[in-house]
C-alpha cells in the first residue's frame, strides 16, 4: 500500500483540478441544456493570459492569476452565455459544431499569439518545497492545488443550499417559468452559471498547465475526459453538485497506477 501513495497523491493533486473545471461543465449544462465543449478552451484562453501576464510582463503571480480567473472568466462566462442563449433552440449537433468552433477559434488565437515563442512553457508559480508525510513526499503545490479544489467546492455547496442566487439556479433547471414568478430572471441566472463554469475552467487550466509547452492545441484539449467522466447518473443532478470531484480522482489515479 505505501507503494500506491505517491500515485494518490498524484491521482488526488490532478483530480482536484480536473474536479473544478468538470464542477463548472455540470453547472452549466444543467442550467442550460448546452454541453459546453468549450470548457478546455476557456482554460487555455486563461493559460495565455496568465503566461502573457506574468512571464511576459512580470506581473505577481497572485495578481495575474486574480485577473484571469475574476476578470477573463467572467467576461469568457458573459460572451458564452450569449452564445448559448442563441443556441438554446437549436438542435444538438448544431450546438456541438458551435461549441467546438469556439474551441478551434482558440487554437488558432493560441498559434497566432505564440507564434514567436517556440518551445514557451509556463512555469510552475506555486510553492515547489515538500514536507513529508506517511513517509511521502508532499509538496507545497501539490496540496495548494487540493486545497484549491476542495474549498471551491464546499463553497458551491454552500452556495446552493443557502443562496438566493444559487438556489434559484436550482429551479431554473426544474421549472423558469415559475422561477421568473419569484422576480427572479432565468437568462440573467443562466448567465451567472456560465460565469461560475468559465471561472471554474479557468482556475482549473492554471493548476493544471505549469510545466507545459504552450502549444495551442494541447492546451485546448487539456480536459478531454471530462465528457466520458461525467456521463453517470450522480453527476447528471444538480443537486449533487459534488460528484464530479470523485468522478476526476478515481479514475485518473486508476489512470495512473495502471
Amino acid at each position: 500500500m505505501h507503494d500506491l501513495l505517491p500515485f494518490l497523491l498524484i491521482g488526488v493533486t490532478v483530480g482536484s483540478a480536473y474536479g473544478l473545471a468538470a464542477t463548472g461543465l455540470v453547472l452549466t449544462y444543467k442550467t442550460t441544456g448546452i454541453f459546453n465543449f468549450t470548457q478546455g478552451a476557456v482554460a487555455a484562453l486563461a493559460v495565455f493570459i496568465f503566461y502573457w501576464l506574468h512571464d511576459q510582463n512580470n506581473v505577481p503571480w497572485p495578481l495575474a492569476a486574480a485577473l484571469c480567473i475574476f476578470v477573463a472568466g467572467p467576461i469568457m462566462g458573459m460572451g458564452l452565455e450569449l452564445l448559448g442563449r442563441r443556441l438554446a433552440d437549436a438542435d444538438p449537433t448544431l450546438q456541438v459544431a458551435a461549441t467546438a468552433g469556439v474551441m478551434l477559434w482558440v487554437v488558432a488565437i493560441g498559434n497566432i499569439w505564440f507564434a514567436n515563442v517556440p518551445d514557451a512553457t509556463l512555469p510552475q508559480f506555486l510553492p515547489t518545497s515538500t514536507f513529508r508525510f506517511a513517509g511521502v513526499n508532499v509538496g507545497w503545490d501539490q496540496l495548494i492545488t487540493f486545497a484549491i479544489g476542495a474549498a471551491a467546492t464546499a463553497a458551491l455547496y454552500y452556495f446552493f443550499r443557502h443562496v438566493r442566487l444559487g438556489i434559484a439556479m436550482r429551479a431554473v433547471v426544474d421549472d423558469p417559468e415559475l422561477l421568473s414568478m419569484t422576480g427572479e430572471t432565468p437568462t440573467a441566472v443562466r448567465r451567472w452559471a456560465w460565469i461560475i463554469g468559465s471561472m471554474f475552467a479557468a482556475a482549473s487550466g492554471l493548476l493544471l498547465a505549469p510545466s507545459l509547452s504552450l502549444d495551442a492545441l494541447a492546451l485546448t484539449l487539456l480536459l478531454p475526459d471530462l465528457g466520458t467522466l461525467l456521463i453517470v447518473p450522480p453527476a447528471a443532478r444538480l443537486s449533487a453538485i459534488p460528484p464530479p470531484v470523485s468522478t476526476t480522482v478515481c479514475p485518473t489515479m486508476a489512470e495512473l497506477v495502471m
